[in-house]
């Protein structure tokens, strides 16, 4: 079997080629550092890393051309240049902090099994003899898996299960517990790597996507794990078919199975989700299960920014107007801010919230380059669907290199790491890697922005952190915002509010905080019309940069069709975006009394 797996090279010196088969796994270089980072800070640092991201272990990607494996998605990741598929090479212009590889569960092992090697037992059989026609131009995943059944109709979907697992169950299943051992075997190395010598440069954690696409829309989730204690094979859509399945599952499989197993999972991109992305059908179970694993969601990423649409607040609020992928679909509740809202709803109702997610972004490139959202030199998301200016901008104008997570944590460990993203204390950007800090304290008499080692003193204070639950009371909550840019000024901060009002409605407020130019403002608000100490509510930050241009404005430039008749029509469109804000959102901090 032709594998990429977790060796000991000089990653910061050398080249992912896509395709290249080493050996198989070797044992990682050492266990990680569980003591202090040099870098080790109570008050906490900011690390920036990558989500959601595909290799051609997922079955789209390789379909799409990606040969990139596992190894060469976390090289990249620390700093490794990557060969280009049209020539040249590319490399983050500096190394993410954290990574994962967040492989599709659904026929892990169908690529090796139909597409790499002769010898695996199938190879020749009906499914892959198709599958293997269909690879050199194929850029649709198998009709089994986008079939059309309807939401949790586990009959249907079980008719749909792809032939090469329906016939052999055994085999697939084995196939996708060995693949899932390589995606361990290369997490743990380069987690092992990057904390060498007492050093905490890279951090990469265990995980996969869980594919859930009922009637075609998108309702996958992340599922990420604390360690390398994980279950023997994914939990994957075609046999956990529902959100209530996946999550007793993992509580089964891993959170009561004793081995110090610990794990999250994130929804992504609700702006496809038709609406159904909040939908719960199995009642109060599936609330609390809920409330348990959805720690976070995904507010940005490539195929569109999900904060809100634009219509949000009776359109009172332009900036949701931004990276916007699909119509307006504001009256099928699929935004991040709506599930927000609606987890009000329920908390007043059953003082469960299902919906208290914090919020992170990320690229979910199926290229197998995790962290690649410069705009300048962006290179599509699809590998050979869209590796060149006029196939972006034909096809995918619409698109966007997709974001990063910011993680506010003690030190660059999993530890560290997965607690605060358990605990919500996480910001989420459209890219660039400005830093936000967010607070709340009812003490109006300090004036913390002063503080010169901020925030040590509104933390010492006992000041609640973005992610968290204020202890309602009376009297005007008060909230701190603090923010560093990257390269570009900050320019706008906002606080979104929501709140279930005397009415039994759900209001919501943009209120703008700060404005002017400033390589590191903090501001604090203070909410002069609270909802009461009674009544649920969510806050969070909005921090703006100074525009800056598009990639799409990079590839118009470019083109060397452009200017003439072959130059895409976009970029001669006087009604297409060519600078943006880009952004950066807090994740809230909630009131429920």
């Amino acid at each position: 079997m032709k594998r990429i797996a977790f060796v000991a090279l000089p990653l910061l010196a050398c080249t992912t080629t896509g395709g290249t088969v080493d050996p198989a796994p070797q044992p990682p270089l050492q266990q990680a550092n569980t003591g202090s980072c040099p870098d080790y800070n109570q008050y906490k640092n900011a690390y920036f890393g990558d989500l959601h991201d595909h290799t051609w272990y997922s079955l789209d990607a390789y379909g799409f051309g990606t040969r990139r494996t596992p190894y060469d998605a976390l090289a990249f990741a620390m700093g490794a240049t990557a060969n280009k598929y049209l020539g040249g090479t590319e490399q983050l212009h500096k190394p993410l902090d954290f990574a994962i590889v967040s492989d599709h569960s659904e026929f892990l092992g169908v690529t090796d099994e139909c597409l790499v090697d002769p010898s695996e037992p199938y190879y020749n059989g009906p499914y892959c003899t198709w599958l293997q026609g269909q690879a050199a131009n194929f850029n649709t995943i198998p009709a089994a898996w986008a079939a059309t059944c309807a939401f949790n109709d586990t009959t249907c979907i079980a008719n749909r299960t792809a032939d090469v697992c329906k016939s052999h169950p055994t085999e697939c299943a084995n196939e996708e517990a060995d693949v899932w051992s390589l995606e361990q075997a290369n997490a743990n190395g380069f987690d092992s790597y990057g904390h060498m010598n007492g050093q905490c440069t890279f951090t990469a954690f265990n995980a996969y996507e869980w594919t859930a696409t009922p009637g075609g829309n998108t309702m996958h989730r992340i599922v990420l794990f604390a360690n390398d204690q994980v279950p023997s094979t994914p939990l994957d859509y075609l046999h956990y078919p529902s959100v209530v399945s996946l999550m007793n599952g993992l509580n089964a499989q891993c959170i009561n199975a004793g081995t110090g197993c610990d794990v999250i999972t994130m929804p992504h991109n609700p702006n496809l989700s038709g609406g159904q992305a909040w939908n719960m059908i199995g009642g109060a179970t599936e609330a609390s299960l809920r409330a348990q694993f959805d720690r976070l969601a995904e507010v940005h990423q490539h195929k569109g920014n999900s904060e809100c649409p634009p219509t949000a607040n009776g359109g009172t609020d332009p900036d949701c107007n931004f990276e916007q992928l699909n119509s307006d679909l504001s009256g099928s509740q699929v935004y991040v801010r709506d599930g927000l809202k609606l987890g009000l709803s329920n908390w007043s109702s059953s003082r469960v919230d299902p919906f208290q997610f914090g919020l992170q972004a990320s690229t979910d490139n199926h290229y197998a380059v995790p962290g690649k959202v410069e705009e300048y030199s962006w290179d599509g998301f699809l590998a050979e669907l869209d590796d060149s200016a006029d196939k972006r901008l034909s096809s995918f104008a619409d698109h966007n290199p997709g974001g990063l997570t910011g993680v506010w944590a003690t030190q660059n460990t999993r530890d560290a790491l997965f607690t605060s993203l358990k605990n919500r204390e996480v910001f989420a950007t459209s890219g660039p890697r400005m830093q936000v800090r967010f607070y709340q304290t009812w003490n109006s008499s300090v004036d913390y922005c002063q503080d010169a080692n901020f925030p040590q003193e509104i933390v010492d204070a006992g000041g609640i952190p973005m992610g968290g639950t204020m202890a309602p009371q009376a009297g005007n909550p008060n909230f701190v915002i603090w923010a560093k840019e990257e390269d570009m000024p900050i320019v706008r901060i906002q606080v979104i509010k929501a709140w279930l009002g005397s009415d039994g409605m759900v209001h919501e407020q943009v209120n703008p905080v700060w404005s002017g130019s400033s390589a590191m403002p903090c501001v604090t608000w203070t909410d002069t019309s609270p909802p009461g100490a009674t009544y649920p509510a969510f806050y969070y930050a909005r921090v703006f940069q100074q525009s800056t241009a598009r990639w799409s404005d990079f590839d118009c430039a470019n083109d060397p069709n452009c200017p003439g008749v072959n130059c895409p029509s976009y970029c001669s469109d006087p009604s297409r975006v060519y600078m943006i804000e880009e952004r950066a959102y807090s994740s809230p901090i909630f009131q429920l009394p």
